[in-house]
């Protein structure tokens, strides 16, 4: 007996010397307050099987511009949210290195879509971009750490990448862990995961072929510490893929999506800076040209070798315009010009001299391209967020595909030079057109030397 109150004694002792319990946790209304810019990046790095044979990784990477503005969708029936306008900048699929370097573009995909208040996105159901939809989304109610709840969102699934997306529903299970740091500031950690789960016909749109998938996902998601913004989210997934034919694909490894509220636009600045410079103008339209009489037989050489050299220099004096190059002989090839468009601040340098059909810029656009990089690097001193998108065009002569592949070429070649030039890697996209955007006649030498350019977007 002696012992026993000697230990509820003890045991008395010890409790009362305890620290206070801590009143409860204030409660968060998480939730998504978009502002009049949004930017979300994708990469993903995956591992892939096709029948059980290891093909090698996948990574991709997906870089969305979205800026406030009214859009097509029907958004009547849609909650309270936000309405945004933009551009995906889809690149290409590279086996994965830790180099900084230029990135090559697959596509670039005009975007529309509704966000709404709870973190629910709304865009067309064909639209190839935003792979991983409504994640997160949150109750209307507020939250403590340890707290739980389930939201649908969407998944969109293109294995191979032929066009041919498939839009699975996926019901995604919450809980908020607490509070941590992420890069530097604190954040509201939540976990989910979901199985991603699909049986064919589900989508009446998507792939015919596409039989089952079967997969699981778990996320790791940083919100701000007040609960309105999407900082990052870790989804770490597995899936099988299976079609009508038997083949079967498997992908491992993860995906990653950045948020980021982008600066305001500096483009309206930067022209007023440029245009001071006497080697950038401002972009005129340009002329329209005659169409050839009907009946007679097309002069188009197949290769560049077939123009005259110099012959950027050969300007008509019947499209000549006061301002235009053909003022001055040799102004084709000193001229940057400069003109606002959709994707941002565009400099051009039409008529750009490479050794006929290669990627090699001749020794003359030597001071031409050190004015663009100094433009260039106004532009970074202005925003240092900012990236650059190189477009190579070339004249309409000879194989699309030759086109292509040269066009892309020269869009490298000049990322090389602005590289030389100081210019981090990193900060530069680029992209081939081949000679399917013309801005003059093919059918003319001199049209042919315009249609050759190379066109710089500052994307802010």
């Amino acid at each position: 007996m002696k012992c026993k109150l000697i230990l509820l004694l003890a045991t008395a002792v010890s409790l009362s010397v305890l620290p206070p319990r801590p009143a409860a946790a204030e409660g968060i209304l998480f939730g998504v307050v978009p502002g009049d810019r949004m930017t979300m990046t994708t990469r993903s790095n995956v591992r892939i099987h096709l029948n059980g044979n290891y093909l090698g990784f996948r990574y991709g990477e997906e870089r969305i511009i979205l800026d406030e503005g009214a859009i097509q969708l029907d958004t009547s029936r849609l909650g309270p949210g936000q309405t945004y306008r933009g551009t995906a900048f889809v690149l290409s699929n590279t086996v994965r290195d830790q180099r900084q370097a230029a990135r090559s573009l697959d596509d670039i995909v005009p975007v529309e879509l509704h966000i709404g208040y709870d973190g629910t996105f709304t865009l067309d159901d064909r639209d190839p971009v935003i792979a991983v939809r409504s994640i997160p989304s949150f109750p209307d109610r507020e939250l403590v750490p340890g707290d739980t709840w389930e939201a649908y969102g969407q998944v969109v699934v293109d294995p191979f990448q032929d066009g041919v997306p498939t839009t699975v529903p996926v019901l995604i299970a919450y809980r908020f862990d607490g509070f941590d740091s992420y890069l530097g500031e604190p954040a509201a950690v939540i976990s989910a995961q979901y199985a991603l789960r699909y049986r064919q016909g589900q989508d009446r749109r998507g792939d015919p072929e596409l039989q089952t998938i079967q997969g699981r996902h778990i996320l790791q998601i940083f919100m701000s510490a007040d609960g309105s913004r999407p900082l990052f989210i870790r989804d770490t997934l597995q899936d099988q893929f299976l079609y009508r034919d038997g083949t079967r694909v498997e992908m491992s490894g993860f995906r990653l999506t950045f948020f980021d509220t982008p600066r305001s636009r500096t483009a309206g600045e930067l022209r007023e800076r440029l245009t001071v410079r006497p080697q950038i103008r401002e972009q005129l339209p340009p002329p329209i040209a005659d169409p050839p009489a009907p009946g007679l037989p097309s002069e188009r050489p197949d290769s560049e070798r077939s123009d005259p050299p110099g012959i950027a220099e050969a300007v008509d004096p019947g499209t000549a315009r006061p301002g235009d190059p053909a003022d001055d002989p040799t102004a084709a090839q000193e001229q940057i010009t400069i003109e606002q468009t959709d994707l941002g601040l565009r400099l051009s340098l039409p008529s750009i001299r490479f050794v006929a059909d290669q990627a090699v810029v001749l020794p003359a656009e030597r001071d031409r391209l050190s004015s663009l990089a100094e433009a260039l690097q106004e532009g970074l001193t202005l925003n240092p967020d900012a990236s650059f998108m190189i477009v190579g065009h070339t004249a309409d002569i000879g194989l699309a595909e030759n086109q292509q592949r040269l066009s892309e070429e020269r869009a490298s070649a000049i990322v090389a030079e602005m590289v030389q030039r100081g210019l981090p890697a990193d900060r530069f996209l680029y992209q081939g057109r081949g000679g399917r955007e013309p801005i003059a006649d093919n059918d003319t030498p001199v049209g042919r030397a315009l249609n050759r350019r190379v066109e710089v977007y500052i994307i802010e």
